[in-house]
Order: structure tokens, then sequence, then C-alpha cells
């Protein structure tokens, strides 16, 4: 078992703005449950449409990781890597939609829904300004790690949410999709600090 180390200041962790970007956004799916009467497979396909840009923004991350290093070659292996992720993340994706698609009988993706995703889109883009580009974490980065950092974001959002989802499906009612986001946003913001190594651990 692991402790989260005590001298994590939560405060100041709650007070940084790209978390606090994160959970403005994570707001947009429940103004559409109130005003387009958004259900359960409609905020699963923004969720899904959310893990389709989260491996876009990994590819700039993935092509400048540790560039700040002094290694002339470094962009090459970058390259080979970002290609393989495009595959292997974009094949994932497509079978990750076919399984909600098949639970859920997703609604199309149309314009109030493409904006909600446009409004996650935008705290990923300012974590990347921020942090990635802003506080030079892409000196120090290593390129295999950040190949693979989405696959374990995504799969913790997803659990979370598809538990929310069948909590929601069974009960129905306004009150289950309230929690569903309030999971969803929860898991990002843990994902999020991790990522960024704000939050650590230590053995207990």
């Amino acid at each position: 078992m692991s402790d989260v180390i005590k001298d994590t200041d939560w405060g100041r962790l709650s007070r940084r703005p790209s978390v606090l970007f994160l959970v403005l956004v994570n707001l947009i799916p429940l103004v559409g449950v109130f005003v387009f009467g958004w259900d359960v497979a409609a905020l699963m396909l923004i969720y899904w449409a959310e893990t389709v840009v989260i491996g876009l923004f990994n590819l700039p991350k993935i092509l400048t990781a540790g560039l700040g290093q002094g290694n002339p070659f470094a962009l090459l292996g970058n390259l080979f890597l970002a290609a393989f992720f495009t595959f292997h993340f974009g094949m994932f994706n497509f079978g990750h939609f076919f399984f909600l698609n098949t639970l859920l009988d997703l609604p199309p993706l149309d314009r109030t829904l493409l904006l909600a995703v446009a409004g996650l889109a935008l705290s990923h883009l300012f974590s990347l300004v921020v942090n990635w580009f802003g506080r030079g974490e892409y000196k120090t980065a290593e390129p295999g790690e950040r190949m693979a950092a989405p696959y374990g974001r995504v799969v913790v959002m997803h659990v979370v949410i598809l538990l929310g989802a069948f909590f929601a499906s069974g009960t129905g009612g306004l009150a289950s999709l309230i929690l569903l986001v309030g999971l969803k946003t929860v898991s990002d913001i843990g994902s999020h600090a991790v990522s960024h190594g704000w939050v650590k651990a230590k053995p207990a």
C-alpha cells in the first residue's frame, strides 16, 4: 500500500491554473444535461471524443519529448514513436467506439456535442501550452513514457465513467448524471496531477 506524501500541498494544487481550467471545462457536459437534456449515451460519446483529443494533443508531446537533452537524433526516434502511437491509439479508439455504440446506441455527434468536445479540448490545449512548453516539461521528458502516458489516463477515466454510466442507466434521474460528471472530473484531476508529477507516492 502507498500513501500520498504528506508534504503534497493540496491547496496549492487546487489553485493551479490548469487544474482550475480542467474543472471549469468539465462542467460543460453538466450544462448540456440541464439545457439540452443529454443522457448517458450523449455523455459517453463526448468522453469518447475527448479520448481522441487526448491522443491528438499527445502527438506534439511525443515529438518534442527530450529535445532539451542535446541528442541530435532524438527527433528521428520521436517521429517513429509518434507514427506507432497514431496507429495503435487509433485502433484502440476505434474498438472503444464500437464497444460503446453496441452498449449504448450512441447519438450522432451534432453541433452542441461538438461544442462540448471543443470546450474539453481547450483544457488540454491550455495544459500543453502552460505546462508542457511554458514550464519546459518537454526538455526532460522521456519519449517512450510520453507515448504510453495517455493509456493509463484513458483507462482510469473510462473505468470510472463506465461504472458511473451503469449506475446512471440503472437508476435514471438527474442526480445519477450529475454523479457521472463528478466522478469523471475527479478522475481527470487525479490523472492530471500525477502526469505532471504534482502528486507523488512513497511506500507505507
